[in-house]
Order: structure tokens, then C-alpha cells, then sequence
């Protein structure tokens, strides 16, 4: 179970990268009023991708260590609440606006309700991933 967790704590780095390009591109898109190109949607792609899998090492991550079962006892646990129930849960969540940002910058009707959505919906995941990361434990 190592690997997977070495494996989830790269990762992140891989997720911040490429989750701050997309903001950043949205943002110049929308601020800009630029046209939504291949290129903003292909950075959406790889951002919920990215994403993806991230959370699916989470999750093998969260069931192989056993966080599952140590729930009822994590509710009297700060620090284990976090990673048994918190960390997971606002991780499932990010998971969750990304794709709905996804989905709304392809369906926007113009270039600016593109960025723009993509924008908000990237920028939230984002805020609630730099959330939960547990930054005391960035070499694990």
C-alpha cells in the first residue's frame, strides 16, 4: 500500500500544476474576453483527469489502509477525522465542481460564459483541493 500512497502524494503535485493552468487560462480567457479555444477545453480535459485519477489512488489508498473502518472512532479524533472523513470527502467534492465546470464551459453559449465558467468552477475545485491537502505531511 506504500506505492499507492507515495504514488497519491506525487500526484498532488501533478494535480496543483496542472489545476493552476487552467484557472489561470480561464481567467485570461474570461478577463480577456478571448475566444474559447481547443486548447482551454483541452486544459479542462486534463485537469478532471488529472483529477480523476487522483482520487481514484485516494480511494485505494482510503480502503486499503483501512480508513473506512475506523470512521466511528475518527469523530472523537481530530486528526484522524481528517483523513478517515474529511480529506476524502472534500477531495470527492472538488471532484465533483471540476466536473461540473467541465460540463458547463462546453454547453456555455459564448466564449465569455466558457471561460467564465470554467473559471469559477476550476478555481473552487482548486480551493477546496489546497484545502485538504495535509501540508504538514508533504513528504509522505
Amino acid at each position: 500500500m506504500t506505492f499507492f500512497l507515495h504514488l497519491h502524494s506525487f500526484w498532488r503535485w501533478v494535480l496543483l500544476v496542472v489545476g493552476l493552468a487552467a484557472v489561470i487560462k480561464a481567467l485570461i480567457g474570461w478577463l480577456g474576453n478571448r475566444p474559447f479555444e481547443h486548447l482551454d477545453d483541452q486544459l479542462g480535459m486534463i485537469f478532471t483527469i488529472v483529477l480523476d485519477i487522483q482520487v481514484l489512488l485516494g480511494l485505494i489508498n482510503w480502503v486499503g489502509q483501512g480508513w473506512a473502518a475506523l470512521i466511528p472512532q475518527a469523530m472523537s479524533n481530530s486528526a484522524l477525522r481528517f483523513f478517515a472523513v474529511e480529506h476524502p470527502l472534500i477531495m470527492l467534492l472538488a471532484l465533483v465542481v471540476a466536473h461540473v465546470g467541465r460540463v458547463r464551459s462546453r454547453r456555455g453559449e459564448t466564449a465569455l460564459s466558457q471561460h467564465r465558467a470554467a473559471a469559477i468552477f476550476y478555481a473552487l475545485s482548486l480551493l477546496l483541493i489546497i484545502s485538504a491537502i495535509p501540508w504538514n505531511r508533504l513528504t509522505t
